[in-house]
């Protein structure tokens, strides 16, 4: 009875002792360092964690120092642009070198909390796979938010870079590429992992790990998985699922628009099949100066050009919008290179499906006269391009209905 009374106490006082850390979230940060670190996750001063709590008010780790020991005066505090607002006691401590790579997990997917982990198992599985990790009918896929287990899990791989910021443009496409990912790979060097909470981004980062283990295991073990490149490397577009967005309500059309819309299997379209309609496409830097920019313009004769950049900062988006993604055609080419932002262009193939591309920073595509097309902005509702023509624009569109 008495080591019951005992075992009751010590309870008791576990929880007591969580609930005070739960209250603050600079005590949140050292404990997840520590249980990180026994991990595996964040050893050799590497990996990290950020917390959210408004976006002028976001809690980082220090950069290079032993995770497991860092104290709650020891935190940076900055706002979502970066700029810092508290800085720790000890001076001689810089912020996490993944500052800017959690801001652009906080800016385009509203996250609550980013993770930086350098698992052993997120490596292994970088060099198995090539652009994205894929498994299916895993129990675990259920645990991260809007997945079952019976669909696809796919998370992107990025090439890692010898100084952490370099990577940020990389792993801010990739996340624009893949709306249903909570977590970006980077090769040879680990996983960026986020959630709305810190809670969720707990869960998803155990269930990625439990999943990259599975498939590592399952690999030693000779046992079957699938690892085929299943998107086309130039660009990334396939046939949009349009039962998906035709049970929408009118008020609700717009924004179920803007998701990937793909089926349950993703049926992909390769860079050829688009070459078959028309529909061309180069993959550059997507800045303004491009020796490849400047020879297409040449072969093909565009003389003119302009930029455009459309987002929620403009007073009539949602009405722009709505006029864009209204089915229609041009009696000239459209030509888009993509400086910023990311969106949709929906073009219809020869069996008169919609086929969805998907086109972010670096993307060149020339929509071909006479091809019924749309333009749809993704969730990020912001999209920087150049406009490119031979002599002076026609911008009058035809619709088809």
């Amino acid at each position: 009875m008495d080591g019951s009374i005992l075992n009751n106490n010590n309870i008791i006082q576990k929880n007591s002792n969580l609930n005070e850390i739960f209250q603050s979230k600079k005590a949140i940060i050292c404990h997840l360092l520590r249980e990180f670190y026994r991990l595996g996750w964040c050893t050799g001063s590497g990996g990290g964690i950020s917390i959210r709590e408004s976006d002028e008010s976001i809690w980082m780790a220090p950069s290079g120092v032993h995770k497991e020991f860092v104290q709650e005066e020891d935190l940076f505090n900055c706002d979502i642009n970066g700029d810092i607002k508290q800085i720790p006691h000890n001076q001689k401590l810089k912020i996490s070198e993944c500052t800017p790579l959690f801001l652009q997990a906080y800016k385009l997917r509203s996250a609550g909390a980013v993770i930086h982990s350098h698992s052993l198992n997120a490596l292994l599985i970088s060099r198995l796979f090539e652009t994205e990790f894929l498994c299916k009918d895993l129990e675990m896929i259920k645990g991260l938010i809007g997945h079952k287990n019976s669909e696809w899990c796919r998370v992107p791989i990025i090439e890692n870079t010898e100084f952490e910021c370099d990577l940020t443009d990389s792993l801010k496409n990739a996340i624009i590429a893949y709306p249903r990912s909570h977590a970006v790979i980077v090769r040879n060097h680990g996983v960026y992992i986020w959630g709305p909470t810190w809670e969720k981004a707990k869960i998803h980062a155990e269930c990625y790990e439990y999943l990259f283990k599975a498939i590592v295991k399952m690999h030693k073990l000779g046992l079957p998985y699938e690892k085929t490149i299943i998107s086309d490397s130039l660009v990334r577009a396939w046939i949009l699922n349009e039962e998906m967005i035709s049970n929408s309500q009118e008020n609700e059309y717009m924004e179920n628009l803007k998701t990937d819309n793909h089926f349950k299997n993703p049926q992909w379209v390769s860079s050829e099949e688009l070459n078959e309609i028309g529909v061309l496409q180069w993959k550059l830097d997507g800045k303004e100066q491009n020796e490849t920019l400047e020879k297409i313009c040449k072969d093909r004769n565009y003389k003119n050009r302009d930029q455009c950049r459309i987002g929620k900062h403009m007073e009539n988006y949602e009405e722009l919008i709505k006029k864009f993604a209204t089915e229609h055609l041009h009696e000239d080419e459209e030509i888009r290179y993509v400086l910023d932002g990311s969106g949709y262009f929906d073009v219809r193939n020869k069996e008169d499906k919609w086929i969805r591309i998907q086109v972010t920073k670096g993307l060149m595509i020339i929509i071909p006269k006479g091809l019924y097309h749309r333009f749809v902005p993704d969730v990020c509702n912001y999209i920087h391009v150049m406009r490119l023509f031979q002599d002076d624009p026609k911008w009058t569109p035809i619709n088809r209905y």
